[in-house]
């Protein structure tokens, strides 16, 4: 595949999930009473509230998503599918302005991110967490079971090593910058558009044969 192509496929890819700050209030206290536990833990060691960061598919997503969909509402995920298959997640968002860190909160527990001025991205989850991450994206991902304080102990620590050579901390905490770090964590172009294929499809049969279970049982 010509290389223009593949780049043409990869700037694509990272439009593909829309990052905005939700405004509506029932999809705010929702997200907020799912994980009120997270937040007061986070608001004890410093943390604010910056907003409610919202990920949204391309009309039709939810069928792309419809193999994982299932385990991220075990996860308790606050997830909505609005009326054109939208797949739509609400995370709190807080940030640690002197450390400039921001932590999301998903189902799963919560992630810690700190970008340096080289450039380089910090990534400490109190989850297992896939540390698998394109090599260009210059991120440090690292995610194992433990409570939200020893998260951020294991995150200052991780952050303390990698700027001990000279290499500071960039403090910016605005929402383009909690985008930019998510963002990073994305696939490569073409691996992310393989990986969408294989779940679309996945998802269009099992779509398939739940019409045709659905059919046999009003016979």
């Amino acid at each position: 595949m010509p290389a223009r192509t593949l780049s043409a496929i990869a700037s694509a890819s990272m439009d593909f999930v829309a990052y905005s700050q939700t405004t509506d209030r029932e999809a705010m206290a929702a997200a907020h009473r799912r994980h009120e536990s997270s937040i007061r833990e986070l608001s004890q060691l410093g943390f604010v509230p910056a907003g409610i960061l919202t990920e949204t598919t391309p009309p039709l997503g939810a069928i792309m998503h419809l193999i994982t969909l299932p385990m991220q509402l075990l996860a308790r995920e606050v997830v909505r599918i609005d009326g054109t298959l939208r797949m739509v997640i609400h995370q709190p968002w807080m940030v640690h302005a002197s450390s400039g860190t921001h932590a999301i909160m998903f189902g799963r527990g919560v992630k810690l991110y700190t970008r340096c001025s080289d450039g380089r991205g910090v990534v400490t989850a109190n989850f297992a967490a896939a540390s698998s991450v394109p090599q260009r994206s210059r991120l440090d991902k690292q995610g194992k079971t433990m409570s939200i304080p020893a998260l951020w102990l294991e995150h200052c620590n991780r952050v303390t090593t990698i700027t001990a050579g000279g290499i500071a901390v960039d403090a910016q905490v605005g929402f383009a910058d909690i985008v930019e770090l998510t963002r990073r964590e994305d696939p490569a172009g073409a691996t992310m558009w393989l990986t969408l294929l294989v779940q679309t499809a996945m998802g269009v049969g099992l779509l398939f044969y739940l019409g045709r279970w659905i059919v046999q049982l009003g016979r």
